[in-house]
């Protein structure tokens, strides 16, 4: 055991010296480079090195895997505790009986972790970006290689320890970054606040206080705060003169969805200041139930069929879900084209018949803006495609009424 921790230990000799060390080995009755690999406690690849084109090596010859096997198992019977010292008594490099080992699954008395045996050339640039403490995503990126390629070479070059630990302190340091900088943010924000609350009128006070309870609760929102601010506003004032002002109006007014201020209002513990349950029944008539059963087969939503029969929304939805229990429907959209998240930024059937009816009574483009509360680019839309969403507004209304003779995008009433 001692002449073998000598060998593992032995420095490094100038090449004269290891080529008189090899031509006594091969005096000495040394029968092949394996063997004189051996006794000098050297890899046969490195014996071979230092002989090319000096020395003729007797017997050289080429290991079978299957000798190479034979061997490694021989070392670990006669008490072999590692792979360095496998290699040292095969005579085969410590890569070489790692491989071996990995790839025939033989059995050692060691874990086989064995890609620490394995050696790769330093790189300046990626050891500069491994200093860094560059993720291996981004690493792999700079250099055009696999995540796993780079925790190779991490292995390899003995700088994964250090990477992780280097790792953890960078995310230690950016949450620290991230957690100063929003108390910076939060003690900014609260002076604006402050200095806002100073500025605003005292009969404005109630919607601030109100806008500040929303975003409180709705800790991400597509509205800002000036836009809930004057809704809520404009509700108080309405409030305050005892005026029944719907949530469809306020819609109108502030450009907002139906249903988006009634959640605004159930977040600021409101009530809508007139009843959106009160609904006026309407008996429909036989006729107008099969226009229903019709506009049932067309291509048009329930926003389009309550606009073009005249209806209220919630009878045509009815009528239709009644149908859909007996038979699908042809797939339908709810709007042909989306400009924003507005009510009015949305192009559907009834609004692009509603355009076509304005251009043709004469209105121009900023009058019928102004008219119908429309996006100009809903407009604008409409107008290029003027032939298609015709043509499929025409074909659907034909079938709703086919008594009727329909040459235009929209009922004549």
């Amino acid at each position: 055991m001692e002449n073998l921790e000598n060998r593992i230990v032995r420095g490094y000799k100038p090449k004269e010296t290891r080529l008189k060390e090899i031509q006594e080995a091969i005096d000495n009755g040394a029968n092949d480079d394996y063997e004189i690999a051996g006794i000098m406690g050297l890899e046969v690849g490195t014996i071979r090195k230092y002989a090319s084109g000096t020395i003729e090596l007797p017997g050289k010859r080429k290991e079978s895997s299957q000798e190479r096997v034979k061997q490694i198992q021989d070392a670990i019977l006669n008490g072999a505790e590692s792979a360095e010292e496998i290699a040292v008594r095969t005579g085969h490099s410590v890569s070489a009986v790692a491989s071996c080992i990995s790839y025939h699954k033989i059995k050692t008395p060691f874990p086989r972790t064995f890609y620490k045996y394995f050696r790769a050339r330093r790189d300046e640039k990626r050891d500069e970006l491994i200093q860094k403490r560059l993720s291996l995503s981004a690493i792999a990126k700079s250099e055009g290689v696999k995540r796993e390629r780079v925790r190779q070479y991490l292995v390899q070059t003995d700088q994964h320890e250090n990477w992780k630990t280097g790792r953890k302190e960078l995310k230690k340091e950016i949450s620290e970054g991230k957690k100063q900088k929003k108390q910076q943010l939060e003690i900014i924000a609260n002076q604006i606040n402050e200095v806002a609350r100073r500025q605003v009128f005292e009969k404005d006070k109630w919607a601030y206080e109100k806008t500040e309870q929303y975003f409180q609760i709705k800790k991400w929102t597509i509205y800002s705060f000036r836009k809930i601010f004057n809704l809520l506003k404009d509700y108080h004032n309405f409030k305050e003169k005892g005026e029944k002002v719907s949530i469809e109006e306020l819609g109108k007014r502030h450009g907002l969805l139906t249903y988006s201020i009634s959640r605004i209002m159930r977040l600021v513990d409101e009530k809508p200041l007139a009843c959106p349950h009160e609904k006026v029944r309407e008996v429909l008539s036989k006729e107008k139930k099969s226009e229903i059963g019709r506009a049932f087969e067309t291509e048009f939503c329930c926003n389009d069929v309550a606009y073009f029969l005249g209806t209220p929304f919630y009878n045509i939805s009815l009528y239709f879900t009644k149908y859909l229990q007996r038979g699908k429907r042809h797939e339908t959209k709810h709007f042909v084209k989306r400009f924003g998240s507005r009510g009015n930024s949305y192009l559907t059937y009834y609004k692009a018949s509603e355009i076509f009816q304005a251009r043709d009574l004469g209105f121009n483009r900023d009058e019928t803006l102004e008219l119908l509360d429309v996006d100009g680019r809903v407009y604008d839309y409409a107008i290029q495609n003027q032939g298609e969403i015709i043509e499929t507004i025409v074909r659907n209304l034909r079938i709703i009424f086919p008594e009727r003779q329909i040459q235009r995008p929209y009922i004549e009433r």
